[in-house]
């Protein structure tokens, strides 16, 4: 939507999504990212990021 007819839901929703992306799209990034995941999977821990998978 329109950012100027948005919810607040939509912003956030849009933040979310904006912070995932920054995250995933470099490649130093996305290795950090993928190398927490294995080592909490290795683990068999549950990590909370501040971003959704």
């Amino acid at each position: 939507s329109h950012p100027d007819t948005a919810n607040k839901q939509d912003h956030a929703d849009f933040v979310k999504i904006s912070e995932a992306y920054n995250v995933l799209s470099k490649d130093r990034t996305r290795s950090a990212y993928d190398a927490e995941r294995m080592e909490a999977t290795v683990r068999n821990i549950h990590v909370r990021y501040p971003y959704e998978v």
